[in-house]
């Protein structure tokens, strides 16, 4: 019979955990990965478990070596990571500060929320703890409290207990990465959450990026601030029944959600008599009328295996009757060239790259090694959107840009003010103080800027036989194309937007 026997057992909470002497068979060193899994307790016969690794591999192998070594029972005990790691440390740390810690980091992720922030960083710089959240673009630093001013010991709260993917534990000087679970997602009204950790010079820093539940929403194209020319080609492209859309911009750039908004569009203009497919690494909203799924990975911090599992769903969609299929990222040759094949199958295909502008997403595919013959096939591409977003200026609180405020502009930028934007109309505003009404940033939320181009024959021939700068300046002079620069200045004559402010988030007032 086994000396391993699982009886009802009930430690007391703030007993504290005997560690093994380090020269017993049963000390687990510092770099063992056992060290953050389990941890014998020879004096009273208690093996303790880190909460949600009863079935590690690594656990059951020193269970099975307990089993063959030990005369007597013993007893497994599910605790807490942090239990775990202090009694290495001769601290006696009960579960309840577990909870305790969970509990400032919710607090953290409510406030970040009710701010309208989606990203909260949490960084440890040589004990000194730092929290700041990203709203409207921006990066703010927030105050610390009591509680909130230890960042140091929450970031390992984190890891064992609140993450569903990711490593057994927080593992300082090391990169990590993890999703939140969904039991507390569902509390914060979350539909995601990504958890990246790195070591910096003096301590680290974990991003958290939260992924907000639009599905209820009334977001459309018009809503996000693309402009009538845009909507109309947008359109256009979107009933060709064939064809590869795809759209472009830096990370934080909406792309994701400019995408939702067309799939909801496309569900109302078909009636929904079109089956849209999507696949994603998570999927972050669900539309009515759309089929959302993920990608299978058994482990998602092999980057070669997620690669596969990318290009392994793209390719069984088609096995799936799809008539749309929405691609969350083309992120590397494996995905880009599944992507492809999918879109030559006569589907309509809609996918994201991360590009400068929407001429050189063709670059940037012809890079992950999609054929040129394929690029430039205007029935195959048949939209290149680029895109950012732009701070609007708080309606309440904005300054007029009047010659008492001119001070405020460098003379290079009110140059390019005074030659492309309509000046003299009075209409053009600044930042202003902050009020009430934006939380006192001035800001009032985001607007997108965008370049649109259905791609012709004429132009996909000039990239291939002159190259990007050729075909982008064909685009604008034969075809009269509209640059991201265009539409910015259509937002700064509005009123919306700073231009100093729109400068920084997008691109010079005289760049074409």
């Amino acid at each position: 019979m086994s000396a391993h026997e699982i009886v009802p057992f009930v430690h007391p909470v703030n007993q504290q955990i005997v560690v093994p002497d380090p020269d017993s068979n049963w000390y687990i060193p510092a770099g063992n990965v056992l060290r953050g899994l389990c941890l014998f307790d020879e004096a009273n016969n208690i093996l303790y478990i880190c909460e949600g690794k009863a079935q590690d591999i690594h656990v059951a192998q020193f269970m099975d070596r307990l089993d063959r070594a030990l005369t007597t029972s013993f007893t497994d005990v599910t605790v807490s990571y942090e239990r775990i790691a202090s009694a290495y440390s001769n601290q006696v740390v009960t579960s309840i500060d577990s909870t305790e810690n969970q509990s400032i980091v919710i607090g953290i992720m409510k406030d970040a929320i009710k701010k309208g922030a989606s990203d909260i960083h949490l960084i440890d710089k040589a004990g000194k703890s730092i929290i700041k959240y990203r709203i409207n673009g921006n990066i703010i630093t927030q105050p610390l409290t009591a509680q909130n001013n230890r960042v140091k010991q929450l970031i390992p709260t984190i890891y064992p207990s609140m993450l569903d993917v990711s490593e057994t534990h927080h593992k300082e000087g090391e990169k990590q990465d993890g999703r939140i679970k969904k039991e507390f997602l569902s509390k914060l009204g979350l539909i995601g959450g990504r958890v990246s950790t790195t070591p910096t010079d003096v301590g680290s820093m974990m991003i958290i990026r939260l992924m907000k539940d639009n599905s209820n929403s009334d977001l459309s194209l018009v809503k996000l601030g693309y402009a009538s020319y845009h909507l109309t080609m947008l359109r256009k492209i979107q009933r060709k029944r064939r064809g590869i859309i795809i759209f472009s911009g830096e990370t934080g750039s909406g792309k994701t959600t400019t995408l939702e908004c067309m799939m909801r569009e496309l569900v109302l203009s078909t009636g929904g008599k079109k089956h849209i497919f999507t696949i994603e690494n998570p999927p972050e909203n669900s539309i009515d009328g759309v089929n959302h799924t993920p990608i299978q990975c058994s482990n998602f911090d092999d980057e070669n295996e997620v690669s596969a599992a990318w290009s392994r769903s793209i390719s069984s969609s088609l096995r799936l009757d799809p008539d749309v299929i929405v691609v969350g990222e083309s992120r590397d040759k494996a995905s880009a060239k599944a992507a492809f094949r999918a879109g030559m199958t006569g589907h309509q295909l809609y996918t994201t790259v991360h590009a400068n502008d929407a001429i050189s997403i063709l670059d940037r595919l012809e890079d992950e090694g999609i054929k040129m013959s394929l690029l430039t096939n205007p029935k195959l591409i048949t939209g290149l959107i680029n895109q950012c977003l732009v701070p609007v200026l708080c309606p309440k609180c904005r300054v007029k840009l009047t010659e008492h405020n001119q001070n405020k502009l460098e003379d290079g930028l009110l140059s390019r003010v005074k030659e492309k934007t309509q000046y003299l109309s009075g209409n053009i505003h600044l930042i202003g103080p902050g009020c009430d009404e934006c939380n006192n940033s001035g800001i009032s939320g985001r607007t997108v800027v965008a370049e649109v181009i259905m791609p012709s024959f004429e132009l996909l021939n000039t990239f291939k036989n002159e190259g990007n700068a050729a075909a982008r300046q064909y685009w604008l002079r034969e075809e009269k194309g509209q640059p991201l620069s265009n539409h910015l200045i259509q937002k700064i004559n509005a009123g919306e937007v700073d231009p100093d402010i729109a400068e920084q988030y997008a691109c010079l007032l005289d760049e074409e």
